[in-house]
C-alpha cells in the first residue's frame, strides 16, 4: 500500500511539472552565470577612441630671420637734396614768373626758372645759361630728375665741392632732339655711384649747327637731386 502511494504522489508531481512549467525545457538556474554577448566591433572602436590621448599637432619649424651682414651698412633714406636751397644763375628771363632761380627747385612744378630772354643784347652769341645750387654741406647723391623745356642744343650735370669756377666736374650730359619748340621734357637719371658734392650745376648750351640755336632757349620746371648727407 505503502509503494502504491509513493508512486501516486511522483506521478502527481510529475504532471503538475509538465503542468506548471513544461519540464522539458530546462529551467534556467538563477545562481548560474548568464550568457555575455559579444560586444559590437564598431561600439569597441569608438570607447577605444574616446580613451585615445589627442594626438597634438606638429610644431612648425621656426622662421629663421635673415642675419644682417655686419660689413654691410644700411643706405641712409634719400632726400631731395635740393628742395629750397640756395640758387642763382648767370642769366633770367625779366619775367616776375620765371626770372627767380628759386623756382626751378621749390617743389613746383608749375613754377619754372627761364635763363633766356630775347632782351638780352647778346642773346644770340650768349649760348651758355647755369643754374647753380647750394647744397649748404656735402651730400652723397643717388639720381636726379628735370622738368624742362627741350628748345635747347643740351645740358650738363655737375658736381663740385666748392663752387668756385674751375671746380666743376661733368657726371651726366644729355642731348635732345626736341618734339618741337618748347615741348616739355621729363628725364630720370641715375648717378654713378659715390658721387659726392656740396654744389651742382645745371649748365645748358647749343652747338653752332643746332636747330634752334639763334634762339638758345633755358626752362627749367622743376630739379629733384635725390641723396643723403655725407658723415
Amino acid at each position: 500500500m505503502k509503494k502504491k502511494i509513493i508512486v501516486i504522489a511522483a506521478a502527481s508531481m510529475l504532471a503538475f511539472c509538465l503542468l506548471l512549467t513544461g519540464c522539458g525545457n530546462k529551467v534556467a538556474d538563477p545562481g548560474a552565470d548568464a550568457t555575455v554577448k559579444p560586444a559590437d566591433a564598431t561600439t569597441e572602436a569608438t570607447e577605444a577612441a574616446a580613451t585615445q590621448a589627442p594626438t597634438e599637432a606638429p610644431t612648425e619649424a621656426p622662421t629663421e630671420t635673415p642675419t644682417q651682414d655686419p660689413d654691410v651698412t644700411p643706405k641712409p633714406k634719400l632726400i631731395n637734396v635740393v628742395l629750397e636751397k640756395a640758387a642763382t644763375a648767370n642769366y633770367c628771363e625779366n619775367n616776375q614768373t620765371c626770372k627767380d632761380p628759386a623756382f626751378a627747385v621749390d617743389g613746383d612744378e608749375t613754377t619754372r626758372w627761364s635763363g633766356f630772354d630775347l632782351g638780352f643784347p647778346n642773346y644770340q652769341t650768349e649760348f651758355e645759361h647755369t643754374l647753380t645750387v647750394d647744397l649748404g654741406g656735402t651730400f652723397v647723391l643717388d639720381s636726379f630728375s628735370i622738368i624742362f623745356e627741350s628748345l635747347t642744343g643740351y645740358y650738363d650735370f655737375q658736381i663740385s665741392d666748392t663752387g668756385e669756377e674751375g671746380s666743376w666736374t661733368t657726371v651726366y650730359t644729355y642731348e635732345f632732339s626736341t618734339s618741337g619748340p618748347m615741348a616739355v621734357q621729363d628725364y630720370d637719371v641715375d648717378l654713378p655711384k659715390d658721387t659726392t658734392a656740396a654744389f651742382i650745376r645745371i649748365r645748358t648750351d647749343v652747338d653752332e649747327d643746332y636747330e634752334y640755336s639763334n634762339y638758345p632757349y633755358c626752362s627749367i620746371y622743376e630739379l629733384e637731386v635725390l641723396g643723403y648727407a655725407k658723415d
